[in-house]
């Protein structure tokens, strides 16, 4: 009987026992609470403190540890508790979460790899996206060369260090990463260039690619331009490299700083060769004053045009470039052919050309005419031949303005004569007229 106490002692500890093991989570019938790592455990002054002072945190660092790591049995080599491990391996964690981006025509090569850390922090970071460095454009550098930040004209988003306004950091369908196809993705901040998309006449190069003419990150010359203007257009337009360079008469503005561009529009325009203006206002934008130029005066063009009754019919009908070229041409006064500087020229064909691709030859050479010819005559008699065909012969400027006239047949008031301002003194009549200008006195014919 002296064993009686200690027999009943080791039955009520078994007793105690049974009743705590039933009592535990081993023999309960609720299930077990899956465990959870609360951030502020993890992020405590002697661990990951750091992480959540971070300005940008990961949405499931805020939520829970255990969103992404796992216990892996073993224990934690400098704290309390196990060794945690990711529940999976990048870029699948990621992806259980985000979007797939792997699945367009252009993959950024680090996503098609599956390495999401190599730009991103899981944890979280001083710069939005969680982005693993300084800037974007700190990051894009640290695998692309970005030399182009030197030059001295840089894109707007370049400037700003936002390579992403272009490019897509994950996957596109356009190359390069475009966030769209261009110009779409031009236009989506040029605006007012789109709108010049939906004029008459588009330049190809705007038509097709702005790369062709436009650098997308940095240049050395204005408005990105891969090359100076009008080296540019030359590229191109070599035809009209050769006749500004080679003609003996330059037209001055192709030459100046703003080249090309004093006359064309470099995108599209409404008027045909992009000219920025209708021909003949294009032309009275410098020509509506008078113009010192080798030795001579230009008259002022627009003012003898409005003020005249009567327009040369080429110049009325198809403009200026129907007898002067644009760019360089080898004749005075960037005319297309032959045609008398002055009052007196010898009385060759080959001295007015420029007239003759209209009028014909006979008007010069035949001394009898019919009135298919002219009606400058006195019955058959040609008064254009008997003024030409002299010592000294007379040319048309003597009686005609080129451009335009108070008068019929482009007959001024009055005509330049050196330092002169010589008097026509022309009356029309119904069968023919009187003249008495400032060299004979007055003088009548009749046609018929």
């Amino acid at each position: 009987m002296k064993n009686k106490p200690a027999f009943a002692q080791t039955v009520l500890f078994a007793i105690g026992l049974g009743v705590m093991l039933l009592g535990s989570p081993l023999f309960s019938q609720e299930p077990a609470q899956e465990v959870t790592i609360d951030p502020e455990d993890c992020g405590n002054a002697q661990c990951h403190a750091s992480i959540l002072e971070r300005r940008y945190v990961h949405d499931a660092l805020e939520d829970d540890c255990t969103t992404c790591h796992e216990s892996n049995g073993n224990p934690h080599p400098t704290a309390e508790g196990p060794e945690y491990s990711l529940s999976e391996d990048p870029p699948d964690l990621c992806y259980s979460c985000h979007d797939e981006n792997n699945t367009r025509s252009v993959v950024h090569s680090p996503v098609e790899d599956g390495d999401c850390l190599t730009c991103h922090d899981p944890h979280g970071s001083p710069n939005k996206f969680f982005l693993a460095y300084a800037s974007i454009d700190s990051l894009c550098q640290d695998c692309h060369d970005l030399d182009f930040q030197e030059l001295p004209v840089l894109h707007g988003p370049v400037k700003a260090g936002e390579c992403t306004s272009c490019h897509n950091p994950h996957e596109s369908d356009t190359q390069a990463l475009l966030q769209e196809p261009k110009p779409g993705l031009c236009f989506s901040c040029h605006s007012e260039v789109e709108e010049q998309a939906g004029m008459a006449t588009l330049h190809p190069p705007f038509e097709e690619d702005c790369q062709d003419c436009h650098e997308p990150h940095g240049s050395t010359f204005p408005s990105l331009l891969v090359e100076k203007v009008p080296t540019l257009c030359y590229d191109c337009h070599d035809d009209v490299q050769e006749t500004a360079k080679t003609s003996p008469v330059k037209h001055s503005p192709v030459f100046d700083k703003k080249s090309c561009l004093n006359c064309h529009s470099p995108h599209s325009s409404n008027v045909e060769t992009l000219l920025t203006n209708s021909q003949k206002n294009l032309c009275f934008e410098c020509h509506n004053q008078k113009i010192k130029v080798d030795g001579r005066t230009i008259a002022n063009i627009q003012k003898v045009v409005e003020q005249s009754n009567y327009l040369h019919e080429p110049l009325e009908s198809d403009g200026c470039v129907v007898c002067h070229q644009p760019h360089g041409a080898p004749y005075a006064a960037l005319l297309e052919s032959t045609f008398p500087r002055k009052n007196y020229a010898e009385p060759r064909v080959e001295n007015y050309e420029l007239c003759f691709g209209c009028h014909d030859s006979e008007m010069m050479l035949a001394p009898i005419v019919d009135s298919d010819i002219t009606d400058f005559r006195d019955g058959r008699r040609n008064l254009h031949y008997l003024h030409i065909n002299q010592k000294k012969g007379r040319t048309c400027r003597n009686c005609h303005n080129v451009h335009g006239a108070e008068r019929p047949r482009l007959i001024p008031a009055h005509v330049p004569f050196g330092k002169w301002e010589m008097p026509i003194k022309f009356q029309f009549k119904k069968n023919g007229g009187t003249c008495q200008p400032g060299c004979h006195e007055a003088l009548t014919y009749e046609r018929d």
